[in-house]
């Protein structure tokens, strides 16, 4: 909260003060938001505390602990961002405000899916999507079933498809909804690669490409991460050298600014890639590089689907080098990790 000082005429400068600070209040939103879309999380971190620092309990508060709690998953700071959500949510509950507590709702799940944390999480989402249709408000019903879409994903859900068509056809009504699928697409390339289907994988992810360039010509590290998740499908492929020199290109680019998550996937691509090419010592290396990275998390804040993905490979790496020692050691730090998080657990199988 920001001292008041009142150095004017008693009225006039309390109506001066008021005046200004209002303005300020409102535009440190608009600036965060704005610099939350040019990937500048740090400084929207910034704008959005002092937002949320002098904000009331209002639907304004709402939104701002939830982009507050969006801006901090995109720090990697996913127990950060699950308690804003939370709080977000506990406000808009006191408030009775049912939008406000859908928003909030899908900021929570998806903070805990992004920790590994997947109970309790469909039924609220559902209630949400409910609520959302009947409001006919197209934008947030596409939102909350992006986090169904990733909650069937995730647990192996039949639904995935069935939701992911209910997104497309919503999103077909105005094009301003186009880029709400940019995320989306990068599901389904996932869900065509646990298919074995790497050609339709391709294909999802090229057309998440398509519509970022279109929709956030900003947003070149994103882009950049997309480039890179585009080498999944072509693991196994006659393409791993492409594959190789774009993401060392993008590797070496300085003005990219990848966070720990994002760098950490883009190690565990390296590794599989070298794993195709029966390089098992460098994939090793890179995915000893990606457990560093995983390291620097705090040790109370297991990011469990990173944990399950980092020791799924280095397992990998130690069987086919019959490094039985590392082998063992390292499955039982994987099991101690993950006793808590069952689709991380499952992950590693």
């Amino acid at each position: 909260m920001i001292k008041k000082s009142f150095n004017f005429l008693f009225w006039g400068g309390i109506i001066a003060f008021c005046a200004f600070n209002v303005s300020k209040h409102f535009d440190s939103f608009e600036i965060a938001s704005s610099q939350f879309q040019q990937e500048k999380y740090e400084e929207a971190d910034v704008a959005i505390s002092k937002y949320n620092a002098s904000s009331h309990r209002t639907i304004k508060t709402v939104n701002g602990y939830v982009l507050q709690s969006e801006i901090s998953n995109q720090l990697d700071r996913f127990y950060l961002g699950k308690e804003l959500a939370s709080h977000a949510l506990s406000v808009a509950q006191k408030d009775n405000n049912k939008k406000g507590i859908c928003i909030s709702q899908n900021a929570l799940q998806q903070s805990k899916m992004l920790i590994g944390d997947f109970k309790d999480v469909e039924k609220p989402l559902h209630d949400c999507l409910i609520y959302f249709k009947n409001e006919q408000n197209d934008f947030d019903t596409i939102k909350t079933l992006k986090n169904i879409a990733h909650f069937h994903l995730m647990t192996n859900n039949k639904n995935f498809i069935s939701t992911f068509n209910d997104i497309y056809s919503i999103s077909q009504k105005k094009e301003s909804l186009e880029y709400l699928l940019v995320d989306l697409y990068v599901d389904k390339m996932f869900y065509h690669l646990k298919r074995n289907e790497p050609l339709i994988a391709q294909e999802m992810i090229e057309k998440s490409i398509t519509l970022h360039k279109k929709h956030f010509s900003q947003q070149l590290n994103k882009l950049a991460y997309l480039q890179i998740l585009s080498v999944a499908p072509n693991i196994g492929s006659d393409k791993n050298l492409d594959s190789l020199e774009l993401m060392h290109k993008i590797m070496d680019d300085k003005n990219l600014k990848f966070n720990i998550t994002m760098k950490i996937h883009t190690l565990l691509i390296m590794g599989q890639v070298y794993k195709n090419l029966e390089d098992i010592p460098t994939s090793l290396k890179f995915d000893l590089k990606a457990l560093e990275l995983f390291n620097t998390f705090p040790i109370k804040e297991i990011h469990a689907i990173e944990g399950a993905m980092i020791y799924k490979q280095l397992l990998l790496d130690y069987s086919k080098l019959n490094d039985k020692e590392n082998f063992t050691k390292t499955k039982k730090e994987a099991d101690n990790l993950l006793k808590n998080f069952p689709i991380a657990q499952q992950m590693m199988n």
